[in-house]
């Protein structure tokens, strides 16, 4: 099944809902996934707040706004309905 995630980009306050699409939820493995592995970066959380922007796919691998964990925030995930807290509370 896929889900959605709710992404906040901390300097503006701006926050995009993102469907991931094929991406299926694994329950823990993808909890884990968004706050310790790759998309606990700012760098690829940068990339899925552009493509919930619409952004084209051809412009979105040009961002390269650097690595960090402070740029973006990500509260929550949607799967099947029911929120299932990502990062806690800034």
């Amino acid at each position: 099944m896929s889900y959605k995630v709710c992404i906040i980009e901390v300097a503006t306050g701006e926050t995009r809902i993102h469907d991931l699409g094929d991406l299926p939820w694994q329950g823990e493995s993808t909890v884990f996934w968004w706050k310790e592995g790759s998309f606990g970066c700012d760098c690829n959380r940068e990339w899925e707040f552009a493509r919930a922007g619409g952004l084209p796919e051809a412009e979105v691998v040009k961002i390269d706004g650097g690595c960090g964990h402070t740029r973006f925030h990500v509260p929550w995930a949607e799967v099947d309905g029911k929120r299932v807290q990502i990062d806690e509370t800034p």
